[in-house]
């Protein structure tokens, strides 16, 4: 249910819901009805649905109001209705008019967007004056829009080095569980992953250093989805290894390597954007190849490493169809890793599709394929399978 019922008010029951006017981009005014716990992205998504576009390509603004709503405030907000107002006090609330605002979602500045939002829900974790209920509403509302981040690592402070993924702004700060352990339990739902490291180290080991009350928890899930998420570090290296030819046996044939990579994404879709590399250190994991912790949309641009390892010459289509199936899965562009961005690691590599690609960050943003992920635990730690969708 979405509790969105597009109705004329006028012959709405009374017990319906809250009402409402949507004023459309050719200026049709449609009215809904909606339950009180709908957020203005639930909203979107129903509007997105009638429209035939994206939540990425407009904003909901109330009228009169200069900035668009939040996606995580919920439309009751604008109502002032106390909590256990009776149907009476709904039937005769004026409806809230709002309108729709069309805004081109180039695919440079959908990341834009995304990081602002990403470092957003990051400060909000670790920001202990707000309750784990307030920020649990905001990182629901951010995980529907991108959870292809939910690995990601990335810094609340533009150009710091000192990169992490959301789980650890979530985890490392806090003497109390209680604090943030809804949060915490919806990321790893989301597949957020307990076994991450950057250049500071593993996240449980952080966490121990910072005297963190989750490491106990923390262990526990990390035995119990051990299994799962060594094989998608496996799979997610294999792959990694594949797309720069850095391989015993590299793939040469292109559709094959695009079968590789959207198989992998199907299996995996929270390793879409995680960053890492397949020349590490054994006894530290930690990388030693000259890309750093990078993600697989970079090794699908190494034009220089391929040439080296597999003696054959790119294309102009070599790697295409497996940047552009990343791309779908929500890969992002603009990671910074081994000190350089992968737009200028493609450039020092000689990348035959630079130019493309960056005709892609100023064209509209791709269509995207629903994150489809499902954990299944280590047969050693029986628990019940975690899995969510996003369609």
């Amino acid at each position: 249910m979405s509790g969105v019922s597009f109705v004329s008010l006028a012959d709405a029951a009374p017990d319906a819901g809250i009402p409402i006017v949507i004023l459309s981009f050719a200026g049709e005014s449609l009215e809904a009805v909606v339950q009180r716990n709908v957020t203005i992205l639930d909203l979107k998504r129903e509007l997105a649905a009638r429209f035939e576009l994206t939540v990425f390509d407009f904003q909901i603004c109330v009228v009169g109001d200069d900035a668009p709503a939040h996606d995580s405030m919920l439309v009751n907000k604008w109502y002032n209705l106390e909590v256990g107002s009776s149907p009476a006090d709904v039937e005769n609330a004026e409806p809230v008019s709002f309108c729709m605002v069309k805004v081109p979602m180039t695919l440079e500045r959908y990341e834009e967007n995304s990081l602002q939002d990403w470092r957003d829900i990051a400060g909000m974790l670790e920001n202990s004056d707000l309750s784990d209920s307030e920020v649990l509403c905001h990182l629901k509302a951010f995980l529907s829009k991108h959870a292809a981040l939910i690995n990601w690592q990335s810094s609340c402070i533009a150009g710091s080095p000192n990169l992490k993924p959301l789980l650890r702004y979530a985890v490392e700060s806090f003497s109390n569980t209680d604090a943030r352990q809804q949060c915490v339990d919806e990321l790893l739902n989301w597949g957020a992953r307990v076994h991450i490291r950057h250049e500071q180290g593993f996240l449980i080991d952080i966490a121990k250093a910072r005297g963190s009350a989750f490491v106990g928890y923390l262990e526990l899930k990390k035995n119990e989805f051990k299994q799962h998420e060594k094989e998608a570090l496996q799979t997610w290296r294999n792959v990694s290894s594949k797309l720069c030819g850095e391989c015993p046996q590299p793939v040469s044939d292109e559709e094959e390597m695009t079968r590789i990579v959207r198989d992998f994404c199907a299996k995996y879709p929270e390793m879409v954007n995680f960053q890492n590399n397949h020349a590490v250190e054994f006894m530290t994991d930690q990388p030693h190849g000259y890309f750093g912790y990078a993600p697989l949309l970079a090794f699908a641009g190494a034009h220089a490493c391929r040439r080296r390892h597999g003696g054959y010459s790119d294309d102009a289509n070599t790697r295409k169809a497996s940047i552009e199936e990343l791309l779908r899965r929500g890969a992002r562009v603009d990671v910074q890793h081994g000190g350089r961005t992968t737009l200028a690691w493609m450039k020092s590599e000689g990348s035959l599709l630079l130019d493309w690609l960056q005709e892609q960050q100023s064209s509209h943003m791709p269509s995207r394929i629903s994150f489809d992920f499902i954990r299944r635990p280590s047969p050693q730690a029986p628990a019940a399978e975690r899995q969510c969708s996003l369609q």
